[in-house]
């Protein structure tokens, strides 16, 4: 599947690998926890694009967490992924 492949390139910090896309993709729910542990180390990634995917409050959160460590990502989508108010307070905090 398309977003094991970026799991794989996220994780291994892939110096070409600086937009991921994944607008509408259906991935397991499972997959932005994931998601978040490999973001935590990435220093090429800028652009994050999860819009359209029904996530979770829980991943969202740890994707939050995560995001704090990471001084690359400048751009970052969740609309109408159904999260709720605490996921989207953990972004502004």
């Amino acid at each position: 599947m398309y977003w094991n492949e970026c799991l794989d390139r996220t994780s291994l910090n892939d110096v070409n690998f600086t937009a991921l896309d994944l607008e509408g993709q259906g991935f397991p729910p499972d997959f932005v926890t994931q998601l978040a542990d490999a973001i935590k180390s990435n220093t090429h990634l800028t652009l994050l694009n999860l819009a359209k995917n029904q996530t979770g409050n829980t991943p969202i959160r740890s994707l939050c967490l995560s995001i704090r460590s990471n001084s690359t990502l400048k751009t970052l989508s969740l609309a109408h992924t159904g999260i709720g108010i605490v996921p989207a307070q953990a972004i502004c905090d």
